[in-house]
């Protein structure tokens, strides 16, 4: 499948963060979408978030899992990106395919900067796909990680280049 998107299709990956404990909220009944971010996942994310900024400084759409976690990453996101609305997508649930999300991404009108919060492992299988076009992960993504990834000579999955990965420390460092 190959999209017209120009040369400047970007991706920013970011795997939500941290989230209270899966066996812990099983074990009270709820379901795993519920399970919503820890008081200290927001505050790491929310420092990741102005390091994203100083080195993304536009988006032009954000689109997230609809699980509650990663729903709650992305308005962090979007408190530094003013203007933008979080658009659940089940191409980045847990389980969803990176072709999935591949298909899914002409609904969004050649957008410049796409910004996609989701899952592990679907977001480091997905990175993979989309650099090497092989079905292993070859990056780990680890939670409030974020990934640039950039289409210039094409945009066929197996063209993508990294521009950049980092963890939430990393990024809440350059925001100092």
């Amino acid at each position: 499948m190959n999209i017209d998107y120009g040369l400047s299709m970007k991706l920013l990956f970011i795997r939500h963060a941290r989230a209270e404990d899966p066996d812990v909220f099983a074990a009270a009944g709820l379901t795993d979408d519920q399970r919503p971010l820890t008081d200290d996942g927001r505050a790491r994310m929310s420092k990741a978030v102005q390091g994203i900024r100083l080195l993304v400084p536009e988006i032009t759409v954000v689109a997230s899992s609809p699980y509650l976690r990663a729903v709650q990453t992305a308005e962090i996101l979007t408190s530094v990106y003013p203007g933008h609305e979080v658009m659940p997508s089940d191409a980045l649930t847990p389980g969803s395919t990176p072709q999935g999300l591949w298909a899914w991404l002409p609904t969004l009108q050649q957008e410049s900067v796409i910004t996609l919060v989701g899952h592990e492992p679907n977001l480091s299988r997905t990175i993979s796909w989309l650099i090497t076009k092989q079905a292993g992960a070859c990056v780990k993504m680890k939670k409030g990680a974020a990934c640039l990834l950039d289409f210039p000579f094409g945009q066929q999955p197996g063209s993508a280049q990294v521009q950049w990965l980092m963890t939430a420390s990393q990024l809440g460092q350059l925001a100092r």
